[in-house]
C-alpha cells in the first residue's frame, strides 16, 4: 500500500516591516494524489492560524512549524512539514535628512564673520529617536579660512547619516603697508657722479589675515639711481592675492660747478 504524495512547499522565510506582530505568510497550494487515482483527504492541519492550504498568518520573530495531513481511501497517511521564519524588522537605512543644497557657505569679510545657514533636518526614520550632533552651529563666528560643518544624524539602531559641507570666511582686506614714504626721497649727484645709491628703510605690510604678505616692487633699497625723478612702485599681496600698493619718488639733483 503506497502512501499518499504530498507536494509540499519549502521552507518560507519572510521580514515584516516595523512595528508587525504577526506577518502574513503564503505559498503555493498544497496538493497531494494517489496511486489508486483518487484524490487524498485533507485530515488535519496545524497552526490554527493557517487559512486553507496557501499560507496563514504567523507570530514575528519566531519559527512555527506548518503540518498538513492526508489520507487516502485505504487510510494510509502522510505528512507534509515545513517552518515558517518571520524574521523581525530590521532597520539599515540611514535616517533621510534635508541637507544643504550646497556644500559650501562663502562670506566675504575683512575680519571674523558670523555665518548663518539653514540647519538640516531630518525627513524619515523607521527607528526613531534620532540623535543630532554637530560641530559648529548656525550663526556662530568664523575666522577667515574654510572649516567643515558637519551633522551627524544617528538613529536608536545605530545608522548613521552625515551632513556637511564647508563655510569659507574670504579675506577681502587688502594688506596695509606701514611706513611707506610719505614724501619724496631727495639726494644729489656731484659733478663726477653718474648715479647714486639709494637706500630707505625696509618697508613693511601686514595683512589682517596674519598670514604671509609678500611684497614685490619696481625698484629696491640699495639699488642705483640715476639723475631727475624716478617713480617707485611697491605692491604688498597677501595669500588671497588681496593688493595695496606704496609709491614715492627719488629725486637725484647735480651739484652746480663751483
Amino acid at each position: 500500500m503506497e502512501l499518499p504524495v504530498i507536494n509540499c512547499p519549502e521552507n518560507q522565510l519572510e521580514n515584516a516591516v516595523a512595528g508587525a506582530a504577526t506577518w502574513f505568510v503564503s505559498w503555493p497550494a498544497v496538493t497531494a494524489t494517489d496511486d489508486s487515482l483518487q484524490t487524498p483527504q485533507l485530515i488535519s492541519s496545524s497552526p490554527s492560524s493557517l487559512q486553507g492550504l496557501t499560507g496563514g498568518t504567523f507570530p514575528v520573530g519566531r519559527v512555527t512549524t506548518v503540518r498538513y495531513d492526508y489520507a487516502d481511501g485505504s487510510g494510509n497517511v502522510a505528512s507534509c512539514m515545513f517552518d515558517v521564519t518571520v524574521n523581525a524588522f530590521v532597520d539599515m537605512d540611514p535616517p533621510m535628512i534635508r541637507c544643504s543644497e550646497s556644500d559650501v557657505r562663502r562670506v566675504a569679510s575683512g575680519s571674523d564673520a558670523v555665518v548663518v545657514w539653514t540647519v538640516p533636518t531630518i525627513e524619515f526614520d523607521a527607528s526613531l529617536p534620532v540623535q543630532i550632533v554637530s560641530n559648529f552651529e548656525s550663526g556662530e563666528t568664523f575666522p577667515i579660512g574654510t572649516e567643515l560643518v558637519e551633522y551627524t544624524f544617528t538613529d536608536a539602531v545605530g545608522n548613521v547619516a552625515v551632513c556637511s559641507f564647508n563655510v569659507i570666511v574670504e579675506d577681502i582686506t587688502p594688506p596695509v603697508f606701514q611706513n611707506c614714504p610719505q614724501i619724496d626721497i631727495m639726494d644729489t649727484l656731484t659733478v663726477t657722479e653718474t648715479s647714486k645709491r639709494i637706500e630707505w628703510q625696509t618697508i613693511v605690510a601686514v595683512d589682517n589675515s596674519n598670514g604671509m604678505t609678500f611684497i614685490t616692487g619696481t625698484h629696491q633699497s640699495g639699488q642705483f639711481f640715476f639723475e631727475g625723478t624716478t617713480e617707485v612702485t611697491l605692491t604688498a599681496r597677501d595669500e588671497l592675492n588681496n593688493m595695496a600698493t606704496c609709491q614715492f619718488r627719488v629725486v637725484l639733483t647735480r651739484t652746480k660747478n663751483q
